[in-house]
C-alpha cells in the first residue's frame, strides 16, 4: 500500500522541480500563513534551497528552544541515573533540561562541565533559558527528576549544598551526601530530603513511583514522596537496607516525614516499603513490605495525622497478600487504578482473573479502615470485558476523563465522568497508547487490522464509536516509535494526536535505512514531514503542548534559524503553529564610505559667548610703534580741540583757568627781547 507520505519521498526531486516551476502558487500557499516572514528568516535547507520552516503544514515555524551558543555541548546533556530525565516537556510548553554548557545570558556558572537544570520559557521576544542549579561554584551533576505542570518549579537530585538546613553534604564531594530539592525561580530552594535527624548515609538513593513511571509528586510539586535509606525521623528505620517512606508536603514546616505501613500500634516505624503515588494534598499510596501482617497490601496514609509513624486511614487493596498492582492516580488525585485477583466489588466473577479497578478517593468514607474497599466506592472497570487473561493498564488521558486498558479481547476505554467503557479495536496486540489531552482519541501500533493487508505494524487512530483510522502503512515494514528510549533508560512520549483527532505526529525509522524522521498525518489523508527535508541526521520528538498539538518538540543537530550558532551540536527546538521570530537585526552602516573622515567642527556662534564679561584691549606695543600715514595735528588744531573740552565746565572759574592753561600750552610763541 503506497501512501502520499511514501510518494513524496520517492519523488521529492520531482517535487522540489515542480515547487520551482510553479511560483504562483507557492505564493498563494505562502500569502495563507501570517507569520510567513517569519517562516522565510529561517535558514536555507541545502537540500530544497529554500527556507527550512517554508515546508511545515499549519503555518508552523522552527523557534529555538535552548540557548543558541553552548560552547558545542549538547542540549539535553546526554546522562543522568536511573530515573534522571535529561529533558522534560510540560502540557503549557515549558521545556527543560540538563546541561554541561555554561550559555551567557542564563546565569550559569562555570562548575567544569558538571551536568546543571535549565528551564526555557516562550517570550515574545524569543525563549528565555535560565540556569536553576546557579546557587554556588561547587562542582557536582544536578539530576532532574521532575517539573512542575505549569512550568514553575522542578525538582532535582544534587550534591550541591543549596541551603543552610542542609548539613549532611560533604561539600564538594560529588559521590557522596545527595539530595531532593524544589527550585522555583526568585524563591529560595527548597530542601525537600530534610527532617529532624540529619542524613547521615553516605550516599541516599532515592526512589518512587511503578516501574517506568513518573516521580511521585503533585501536579505543582507542593508536596514530594521519595523512598531512601537515609535517616531523617525519629524512630528511625529498624534496618540500615532498608527504604523507608516520606512525604514532604508541608514546605513551613521544612520536614520530610516518615510514612509507615506498619500498624496503628507500632513503634519502631517502617521496614520497607514501596511508594507509588502522592495525592494533591500530600496524603501518599504505597505498599507495605515491611513483612507484618499488612505485607503486600496497598495503602493512602492520609488525614490531619497523616505525617505520623504508625497510621493509616485507608487499605485500597483486598486481603490477600502482593494481589494488587498498583497503576496510577488520577491527575486531580481523585482517583487511584489497581488491578487485583480479589474481587472488590460485588459484581465481580469470583472465577475470572484480575480486574482492573478505579477507587475513588474523593468516597474514601464508603472504604473500610480495614478490609477490602465496597462498591460503590470502587469501579470495576474491566468487568465483563477482561478476556481470558485480564486487563492490562496502558494509561490515562492528560485531563484524566478516560482510562485505556487492553484486554485478549480487544483495546477499551472508560469514560470517567460518566462511568461507560467503550472498546476501541479489536486488536489485542496494542502494547502502549497515546492520547490526546481530552482522551477522546488514541493512537496505538497494531499488525492485526484487516485493512492493513501487509500485516505491518503501523500506527492506527482509535475513537470510541468509530472505525479505527490507518495513519501510516507502506509495502516496507517501517518503525513507527509512538515511544522514545532515553539515553539513560526509561521512556518519553515520542509522538501525540489532537484533540479533535485531526493530527498525529510520531516517529519514523525508514525500513530501507536512512534518518529517523518527524511525520505529521492530518484527517484529510497527507502526511508532511515536520524535521527538514533532505536531512542526514536523526530527529526524534521530545514531547508535544497544546490540545491541537501547537507546539512539537524535537532534537536537531542542524541550525535551523539564524540564532543557532551550534552548528552540529544538539539542541532542542519547537515546530510552532503561527511561529517563529525575527532575525536580530544587525547595526546599519548606510552612509559610511570605506575610510570615513572625521567631521569638521563649526565656529563658535555668538550665543557661546557670555555677555556679562568684556575684554579689555591690550595696552600698546610701546617697543615697537606702529608707523603712521596720518598728519600730526597744528598747534592753533590742538588749541581749538582744549578750548572746546574747557567750555564743557560748569564752573566759571575752572573754565577761565581751563582756557588760561590751554592758550598757555598750545598758543603763539612770542620772541625775547634782545
Amino acid at each position: 500500500m503506497t501512501t502520499p507520505s511514501n510518494i513524496s519521498r520517492l519523488f521529492l526531486p520531482v517535487l522540489l522541480l515542480l515547487a520551482c516551476l510553479l511560483p504562483t502558487s507557492t505564493a498563494l500557499a505562502a500569502e495563507a500563513c501570517p507569520n510567513e516572514q517569519l517562516r522565510q528568516e529561517s535558514r536555507v535547507n541545502p537540500a530544497t534551497g529554500q527556507p527550512f520552516s517554508t515546508h511545515l503544514p499549519d503555518c508552523r515555524a522552527y523557534e529555538l528552544v535552548s540557548p543558541a551558543e553552548t560552547a558545542g555541548l549538547p542540549v539535553p546533556a546526554p546522562g543522568g541515573e536511573g530515573i534522571a530525565k535529561p529533558a522534560l516537556v510540560t502540557t503549557n510548553g515549558t521545556v527543560f533540561f540538563t546541561s554541561e554548557a555554561t550559555p551567557a545570558g542564563t546565569g550559569a556558572i562555570a562548575t567544569g562541565r558538571f551536568l546543571e537544570v535549565f528551564r526555557s520559557r516562550r517570550t515574545a521576544t524569543g525563549w528565555e533559558t535560565r540556569d536553576l542549579t546557579a546557587l554556588g561554584s561547587e562542582p557536582g551533576n544536578s539530576y532532574l527528576l521532575s517539573a512542575a505542570e505549569d512550568g514553575s518549579a522542578a525538582l532535582i537530585d544534587t550534591p550541591l549544598t543549596l541551603s543552610s538546613e542542609d548539613v549532611d553534604n560533604p561539600g564538594v564531594n560529588v559521590s557522596e551526601g545527595n539530595d531532593l530539592y524544589v527550585l522555583r525561580e526568585g524563591l529560595p530552594p527548597l530542601l525537600v530530603s530534610h527532617g529532624e535527624v540529619p542524613n547521615t548515609s553516605t550516599y541516599p538513593q532515592f526512589y518512587g513511583g511503578p516501574v517506568d513511571g513518573p516521580f511521585p509528586t503533585n501536579a505543582d510539586l507542593s508536596a514530594v514522596g521519595f523512598e531512601t535509606t537515609a535517616f531523617l525521623q525519629r524512630p528511625a528505620l529498624n534496618s540500615t537496607t532498608s527504604n523507608g517512606c516520606y512525604v514532604w508536603a508541608d514546605e513551613a514546616s521544612r520536614f520530610a516525614y516518615l510514612i509507615s505501613p506498619e500498624g496503628p500500634t507500632s513503634e519502631a516505624g517502617v521496614s520497607n516499603c514501596n511508594l507509588f503515588a502522592v495525592l494533591p494534598d500530600g496524603q501518599a499510596i504505597m505498599e507495605d513490605t515491611s513483612g507484618d501482617a499488612y505485607t503486600g497490601k496497598i495503602f493512602v496514609s492520609g488525614g490531619s495525622a497523616h505525617y505520623l509513624v504508625g497510621t493509616r486511614t485507608v487499605q485500597l487493596s483486598g486481603e490477600t497478600p502482593f494481589a494488587a498492582r498498583f497503576d496510577a492516580i488520577s491527575p486531580d488525585g481523585g482517583v487511584a487504578y489497581l488491578t487485583t485477583t480479589d474481587k472488590l466489588t460485588k459484581e465481580a466473577d469470583a472465577e475470572s482473573g484480575p480486574e482492573l479497578y478505579a477507587i475513588n478517593l474523593d468516597a474514601s468514607a464508603g472504604l473500610h479502615q480495614q478490609g477490602p474497599p465496597e462498591f460503590p466506592a470502587v469501579t470495576c472497570i474491566s468487568c465483563g470485558y477482561d478476556g481470558n487473561s485480564g486487563p492490562t493498564w496502558l494509561g490515562q488521558s492528560t485531563d484524566g476523563s478516560h482510562a485505556f486498558f487492553s484486554t485478549s479481547d480487544g483495546l477499551w476505554t472508560w469514560n470517567r465522568p460518566t462511568g461507560e467503557v467503550s472498546e476501541l479495536s479489536s486488536a489485542t496486540d496494542v502494547a502502549k497508547v497515546v492520547s490526546s489531552q481530552n482522551g477522546e482519541f488514541v493512537i496505538g501500533v497494531t499488525s492485526q487490522l484487516a485493512d492493513n493487508p501487509h500485516g505491518t505494524p503501523d500506527v492506527y487512530e482509535f475513537a470510541a464509536n468509530q472505525p479505527a483510522k490507518l495513519i501510516t502503512s507502506g509495502t516496507s515494514a517501517d518503525t513507527f516509535a509512538l515511544f522514545a528510549e532515553t539515553p539513560v533508560g526509561g521512556e518519553y512520549v515520542a509522538s501525540g494526536v489532537s484533540n479533535d483527532g485531526d493530527r498525529v505526529v510520531y516517529n519514523l525509522a525508514p525500513a530501507e535505512g536512512g534518518s529517523e524522521i518527524i511525520d505529521e498525518w492530518t484527517s484529510s489523508g497527507q502526511t508532511v514531514q515536520i524535521s527538514p527535508l533532505g536531512s542526514t541526521t536523526n530527529y526524534h520528538i521530545r514531547g508535544t503542548a497544546g490540545g491541537e498539538l501547537e507546539n512539537i518538540f524535537f532534537e536537531a543537530n542542524n541550525p535551523l534559524v539564524a540564532q543557532d550558532l551550534n552548528a552540529g551540536t544538539t539542541d532542542i527546538y519547537d515546530a510552532r503553529t503561527d511561529g517563529g521570530f525575527p532575525v536580530p537585526a544587525e547595526p546599519s552602516n548606510e552612509g559610511q564610505t570605506p575610510n570615513p573622515t572625521a567631521p569638521s567642527i563649526p565656529a563658535y556662534s555668538g550665543n557661546l559667548t557670555v555677555p556679562s564679561i568684556a575684554l579689555a584691549s591690550l595696552p600698546a606695543d610701546t617697543a615697537n610703534p606702529p608707523t603712521s600715514t596720518a598728519k600730526p595735528l597744528t598747534r592753533t588744531q590742538k588749541l581749538e580741540r582744549a578750548l572746546k573740552r574747557c567750555r564743557k565746565e560748569k564752573s566759571k572759574a575752572k573754565r577761565q583757568r581751563c582756557d588760561t592753561e590751554a592758550k598757555t600750552k598750545y598758543g603763539t610763541k612770542t620772541k625775547e627781547k634782545k
